[in-house]
């Protein structure tokens, strides 16, 4: 008994349209080819195996090397970036003894051109200090961030302000001679705020700055390129197999997922797998009131138990274990047990489809998916 249907653990093979998968479940013995579908009406940059950036195509999965030296998918929520210039720098004010201008240095992208920051010792407006205003939303959750990189400096402090309430979000980097991407703490806008500002500041020395993003929510995502207007990167969505029924062994079995949320996320996410209707189908559900993550069974529209692990930091990368088999079903998180969901019910309703999301619900899965494994035995578990 086996693996015999594997995403991802470092083979990522995408395509516009979706991701290979692979099964070895085969007469021959040899590997199988196993589509995976997804959407995204954008293109979309994520950090490559080199640390380069490379950006993905329209409904091309996009495979991030950020957090995972294997590779993970990552899905995020759609989002705009509110700076209309992030790259061309001479389209940004400087003031006092600061000045901005473009470097042909090569940027995290592998391309010619980043702004170079001089004397950007000041820590507010007007005062020595390379900034970009832009039009917000009030009473409104924020979040700044930018590659910053030496040219001389030793550090510098990006500060995303509030124009109306003086309020601002910053943080303070020591710099390096490679690019490393900075953001701000979150900043909820005043009742009446219309506008906020980026600003490089408190620098000792000179800085390399690319990629400027300012966006909403409480943590960065992916950069957004933007050259004269705002743009908005379109969410990922729709990633589901074609029918992997004959994966499944229906007496006994095991999945396996690498999985962590994109970072501060609160809300509640799912995968499934089902037979691609509600009646029968098994969750995989990650929840933040009480930091759980539970497992859901329902067979023939009959809920069959819940099983969970609590007091989870959810924004770590977890292994999650499910078994199948005569006694019911089990879950395991980092080799912590749940509890046992004791029923004899089990696979014969014919599940044939993986999802990341709740078909019936706005849940889509959004975070980073380093694996996800199907074993034909509980000796995998």
């Amino acid at each position: 008994m086996a693996e015999v249907f594997k995403m991802g653990d470092g083979d990522w093979l995408t395509t516009e349209g979706g991701l290979v998968c692979t099964s070895t479940k085969t007469l021959d013995g040899s590997i199988e080819g196993i589509l995976m579908e997804g959407e995204r009406s954008s293109p979309k940059i994520t950090q490559g195996a080199d640390r380069v950036y490379y950006e993905s195509k329209v409904d091309e999965p996009a495979i991030s090397y950020e957090n995972s030296a294997n590779g993970a998918l990552l899905l995020e929520p759609s989002t705009t970036n509110y700076i209309t210039y992030s790259e061309d720098f001479t389209q940004w004010s400087d003031y006092g003894n600061a000045t901005i201008e473009q470097s042909n240095e090569i940027s995290p992208m592998g391309t010619q051109g980043v702004g170079l920051a001089k004397g950007a010792t000041g820590d507010d407006f007007f005062l020595s200090v390379v900034q970009n205003s832009v039009s917000v939303d009030s009473s409104t959750e924020y979040v700044g961030s930018a590659w910053v990189k030496s040219a001389g400096a030793t550090t510098v402090k990006v500060r995303l302000k509030d124009n109306t309430t003086g309020g601002s979000s910053s943080v303070t980097t020591s710099l390096t001679n490679d690019w490393q991407r900075v953001s701000t703490t979150p900043l909820i806008t005043g009742s009446s705020t219309g506008t906020t500002t980026l600003f490089f500041s408190e620098t000792d020395g000179d800085i390399l700055v690319y990629g400027a993003q300012v966006e909403e929510g409480s943590v960065a995502t992916s950069y957004i390129p933007t050259n004269g207007q705002t743009e908005v990167r379109a969410a990922d969505s729709q990633f589901k197999t074609i029918d992997i029924s004959k994966y499944i062994n229906s007496s006994e079995g095991c999945i396996k997922i690498g999985f962590k949320r994109n970072f501060g996320d609160t809300e509640t996410r799912r995968l499934r797998l089902s037979d691609k209707t509600s009646s029968n189908f098994i969750d995989i559900r990650f929840q933040s009131p009480g930091n759980r993550i539970e497992l859901i069974v329902q067979s023939s529209n009959s809920f069959l138990g819940t099983s969970s692990v609590e007091n989870l930091s959810l924004d770590d990368f977890y292994n999650i274990v499910v078994k199948w088999d005569s006694n019911g079903f089990i879950m395991k998180v980092n080799n912590v047990e749940g509890n046992q969901i004791s029923s004899q019910v089990l696979f014969s309703n014919n599940i044939k489809e993986l999802r990341f999301r709740n078909p019936d619900l706005a849940q889509y899965l959004y975070g980073e998916v380093e694996y996800f494994k199907i074993y034909d035995s509980v000796d995998d578990y």
